[in-house]
């Protein structure tokens, strides 16, 4: 019984600690906690009806979880696992297997898909567009102190002559 109580008392401790959590499993470990527990909860425990009459957009939570902390690769992979365990758990019946549920389903996952790369593709170019801009500023301020600044030997010159 003392066991049993001491691993409670230290998933409390460590799992309800977020800092010691991260520290635990680090950041991408706490990502993919937080994206299977939505995946598990969204596919596993969404009432009956839900799964066999209904398509919620609460399906969409998994993929817009992974849209908002992982790449591009863990949103597919988050859009076709939800809607496989749905279809699973309704027996391969139902509104999931309905084409115009799956084509709407995949359209909003497409889209979502679409706003992060044109989101990274626009994030790329102002990044190369700064620091072009900056090797400019720079190449330009480097010529202007060189064109303020007399050249060496026209002061040694200079000097000589006096």
């Amino acid at each position: 019984m003392d066991f049993i109580k001491n691993v409670v008392n230290w998933f409390i401790d460590n799992v309800y600690n977020v800092p010691e959590l991260i520290r635990w499993v680090g950041f991408p470990g706490l990502i993919a906690i937080v994206f299977a527990e939505t995946g598990l909860l969204v596919g596993f425990f969404l009432p009956e009806p839900f799964v066999s009459q209904y398509a919620p957009m609460v399906v969409v939570i998994p993929t817009v979880l992974a849209l908002i902390l992982t790449n591009s690769l863990w949103v597919i992979i988050a859009a076709f696992l939800t809607i496989s365990i749905l279809l699973v758990r309704a027996g391969g019946t139902g509104v999931y297997t309905s084409p115009a549920t799956l084509i709407l389903y995949f359209m909003i996952v497409g889209g979502l898909l679409a706003r992060r790369l044109m989101a990274e593709a626009s994030i790329n170019t102002s990044d190369r567009a700064f620091w072009l801009l900056l090797a400019e500023n720079w190449q330009t301020m480097a010529q202007d102190r060189e064109a303020e600044q007399p050249d060496e030997r026209d002061q040694v010159q200079s000097a000589s002559s006096h």
